[in-house]
């Protein structure tokens, strides 16, 4: 029976990935840029929506395309709502929990914009471990921390190669495409709260 479900963050909850270059759109010298930008805006506790906003879209980002910008702040704020709610409804019956690839400050930054740590336990964060998926001691640390038993956790993943390494590991598994496959797939594990017509 799942009691633990753990969902990775880019790519299923956040559709866009920060300062990843995607198709071209911007270039990643120019991420960099912003990189560093929103993480002196972090440090100085101003963070919001609307701040940031203000400091992206601001006179000293004249480099800048409003394409190029439009990216960026799609890349910090942009929430897939109806995974968002799933795992709001799905928080008060199962252990929820996240395993991502991301640089340092971006899983604190996403964490104060949504309140993520209202609904989901622990996030493990790959550059504050130095350990990314799909290395398999990620999840050895990540049971080890949670005292879980692999075979009660379902773990959704859009990358093939990091649900290759969990499966062997132990864990159930989905490989995340759309919103419609994995409520499907939810639903023969018999996960509870499936409500979302997806």
């Amino acid at each position: 029976m799942i009691k633990t479900i753990i969902f990775d963050i880019n790519g299923v909850l956040f559709p866009v990935q920060p300062y990843i270059e995607r198709q071209g759109e911007i270039s990643r010298s120019k991420f960099r840029m912003i990189k560093q930008m929103v993480i002196d805006i972090y440090k100085k506790g101003k963070i919001s929506k609307e701040y940031l906003r203000k400091k992206i879209y601001s006179g000293s980002n004249k480099n800048l395309s409003k394409k190029e910008l439009d990216v960026i702040f799609k890349s910090l704020t942009l929430i897939d709502k109806d995974i968002f709610t799933l795992i709001k409804k799905l928080s008060g019956d199962y252990k929820i929990y996240s395993i991502v690839n991301e640089a340092p400050k971006w899983t604190d930054i996403r964490v104060e914009l949504f309140n993520l740590d209202k609904f989901i336990q622990k996030i493990f964060v790959s550059s504050e471990v130095w350990i990314q998926k799909p290395d398999k001691r990620i999840y050895d640390l990540f049971l080890r921390e949670t005292k879980l038993n692999p075979q009660e956790c379902l773990f959704i993943d859009d990358r093939k190669e990091n649900i290759k390494s969990a499966k062997e590991l132990g864990f159930e598994t989905i490989f995340f495409e759309t919103k419609g496959k994995l409520i499907k797939k939810m639903k023969e594990y018999k996960i509870k709260k499936l409500t979302l017509n997806l």
